[in-house]
């Protein structure tokens, strides 16, 4: 606990003990698929603009 914290006032309480969960695949897979539908678009504006 720091200097500046008052006894009896933990923002976190008792979750640094608890265990993490699962990895949730689906959400990661989402999220990897969006970045990659974002890459795709940004790369074919700019073929679209001469950029590329």
């Amino acid at each position: 606990m720091s200097d500046h914290a008052t006894p009896g006032h933990d923002s976190h309480g008792e979750a640094e003990e608890a265990p993490l969960g699962a990895i949730n695949l689906a959400a990661w897979g989402a999220g990897a698929l969006g970045v990659a539908i974002g890459l795709l678009t940004a790369a074919a504006i700019a073929i679209a603009a001469g950029a590329l």
